[in-house]
């Protein structure tokens, strides 16, 4: 739970809502960076505005002048998580919902966010919103609508060509949309 409640803090201090380049540092905190090195105990993290510009040991990171220091010893600080499977609505909900939902999971921790099967509209938006370094939403990747063949078993927004040139388009579309993965149904597969 402190852990938990730390990183909360910590995404707090570095929120995307900080809109100055405001130089804060974090002091003595156990730092976890996730490469699989061993932890850093008594680190020094120093953050620009929204972004961490240097993480280390004490002894190896100064601490700048105009700083603002917060003391985290007996805190730890991890990488942010990544939920790689999320639809960022509750039932069929979408558009604002979909932000709310976002910026909840940064609250959370969470500062990647794969979407699978989005509208591509409601992706165009999240990831217009997420992009700036100083938004209130995590990284937003995702695919867009499910490619498969008409009248299969899913539901929801699909793609369903019936020919090469029309799979072909889908692929275009997709593309240009700037989604980063494509789902396909077994059933297209098959």
């Amino acid at each position: 739970m402190k852990q938990t409640t730390f990183i909360f803090i910590l995404l707090m201090i570095v929120s995307p809502n900080l809109r100055t380049q405001d130089v804060k540092v974090i002091t003595g905190a156990t730092l976890i960076d996730g490469t699989g090195r061993a932890p850093v105990k008594d680190s020094v993290i120093v953050i620009e505005g929204a972004r961490i510009r240097q993480a280390g040991a004490k002894s190896e990171v100064g601490v700048p002048k105009e700083a603002a220091v917060i003391d985290a010893r007996g805190k730890f600080v991890t990488p942010g998580l990544a939920d790689m499977h999320n639809h960022l609505r509750d039932g069929f909900s979408q558009g604002r919902q979909a932000l709310t939902n976002a910026r909840r999971l940064l609250a959370f921790g969470v500062t990647t966010v794969f979407f699978p099967n989005a509208n591509l509209q409601l992706m165009a938006t999240l990831k217009q919103e997420a992009a700036p370094d100083n938004s209130a939403y995590p990284h937003i990747f995702g695919a867009g609508p499910i490619v498969t063949v008409k009248g299969g078993s899913l539901s929801g927004e699909l793609r369903s060509p019936s020919t090469a040139d029309e799979a072909r388009l889908v692929v275009k579309e997709m593309k240009a949309a700037n989604v980063e993965a494509s789902v396909t149904s077994k059933e297209f597969i098959a």
